[in-house]
């Protein structure tokens, strides 16, 4: 037997190589499963599927719109518990992480409703999970590291008013606090161009974070997301740096 093909079979026959191999039966497995009335059988669909992006990362990219319409329904659901739809989100949050942004292009019109409606959830975990979705989702429509032709313009609007509105509450969770000040930098990061007469409005409430010893940190660290924004100067957010108030 030649040894080279012996070589290249312990090659092809590797764990992940053998996953890889049994990832359309297992999405097939799961997409009715995920439809379920059974809380925890679509708890342990999403976990499954998350083990999957962390020891495969990019395995799902053929298989994304397969997957929707069952986090839709965990997500859409009127009778979905609180922590259904926060595994929903955080499922998200894993696809989102673990694939390139190209792959969800055809799908954001369908999944970023859902998301933006969990940010305004009365509840303060969904409103948490939601706001880290969004802040992925804001990187997958404008990637800022890549050339990519699809058009995130018709988004803009909707990803920039929902985070101002949790930015704009002053008397939210913490967690929920931050995660609108994480947001919003990564917006005007991102998409902050297309929303220079928003940006007036927006960014004093940086300011207004930063006299908050609580928030400081966080603000900080959205204002240096901003700076270094390859948008540059487009975003004309010099008239906060000069403008001197006391904390």
């Amino acid at each position: 037997m030649d040894p080279n093909a012996m070589v290249m079979d312990d090659e092809e026959e590797t764990p992940m190589t053998l996953l890889q191999q049994q990832i359309e039966l297992l999405v097939k497995g799961v997409q009715g499963q995920m439809r379920e009335k059974s809380m925890k059988t679509r708890q342990d669909c999403f976990q499954l599927l998350k083990e999957v992006c962390s020891v495969l990362p990019g395995a799902l990219s053929t298989h994304i719109g397969d997957l929707i319409p069952g986090i839709l329904y965990s997500l859409s659901e009127k009778n979905a518990s609180s922590n259904m739809k926060i595994d929903a989100l955080s499922f998200i949050y894993c696809l989102l992480t673990s694939h390139q942004p190209q792959v969800f292009h055809p799908h954001i019109s369908i999944l970023l409703p859902p998301v933006i409606s969990a940010v305004g959830d009365n509840f303060y975990k969904i409103t948490a999970e939601a706001l880290n979705v969004l802040q992925e989702l804001v990187k997958v429509i404008r990637p800022l590291n890549i050339n990519s032709g699809f058009d995130f313009t018709p988004f803009t609007k909707d990803i920039y008013s929902c985070t101002l509105v949790r930015l704009r509450t002053a008397d939210i969770d913490q967690e929920v606090k931050e995660k609108a000040i994480s947001t919003m930098g990564q917006v005007v990061c991102n998409l902050g161009d297309h929303l220079k007469n928003e940006l007036p409005f927006c960014l004093p409430l940086f300011l207004d974070r930063l006299r908050n010893e609580i928030t400081r940190l966080t603000t900080v660290k959205a204002l240096t997301k901003i700076a270094g924004s390859p948008l540059g100067k487009s975003l004309q957010i010099s008239f906060i740096v000069h403008k001197k108030e006391p904390f």
